[in-house]
């Protein structure tokens, strides 16, 4: 993982450039307020260009909004809910997975699905594949606060999945979106998306 630290002192954001200087450095729900930040940027190894995880701000110097905690935590929490929790749920009871929603769910394109509706369809996918199985592809994780709600994430990663009946099995890899709520215990989905990418 390749780690650059970087040094941004803003004089006047406003007058620069309407108040985007350093949106990449600082990244989403960091907005520049005339301040001095050191940042650590962070590129984790992936295929062609390196992938820009969210920034950690190591100190902030007049600043008028306290750092967030460091993401190297925030990242630990997330993977090990996805790889421990949400890619295990079709092994768990319906109660258990109930847990693990809001009461409603934006869910495959359907905005704010009820839950009882959301838990009815992912027990008629269970129905109708009881082979399942699914990995998370290690480094495929991509993590961003959501601007305004403190403990809200936008996470998406690969996975690969097996899933089938009977004598009929397929395999492939997947791309899961997920809105989590950091701020309950247990984490909490409100949004869940994606699909199959290639499957043989």
């Amino acid at each position: 993982m390749k780690r650059v630290l970087c040094v941004v002192l803003v004089f006047s954001a406003v007058a620069l450039s309407g108040g985007s200087v350093g949106a990449a450095c600082f990244g989403p729900g960091h907005p520049i307020t005339g301040e001095l930040r050191i940042v650590e940027t962070r590129y984790g190894s992936g295929e062609g260009d390196p992938v820009l995880l969210e920034p950690k701000i190591v100190k902030v110097v007049q600043g008028r909004d306290p750092p967030l905690p460091p993401v190297s935590d925030i990242e630990r929490e997330i993977v090990g809910f996805v790889s421990g929790t949400y890619l295990i749920l079709n092994r768990l009871s319906p109660y258990e997975i109930e847990r693990f929603y809001g009461p409603h769910v934006d869910y495959f394109g359907r905005r704010g699905l009820p839950l009882i509706w959301v838990m009815k369809e992912k027990l008629r996918h269970y129905r109708r594949h009881p082979i399942r199985h699914y990995e998370l592809i290690p480094g495929s994780i991509l993590i961003s606060p959501l601007p305004g709600m403190p403990g809200a994430y936008d996470v998406s990663f690969d996975y690969w999945y097996q899933i089938g009946r009977h004598h009929w099995i397929e395999e492939g890899l997947g791309r899961a979106e997920l809105t989590l709520d950091l701020s309950y215990r247990p984490i909490r989905i409100y949004r869940e998306d994606g699909g199959a990418i290639e499957s043989w």
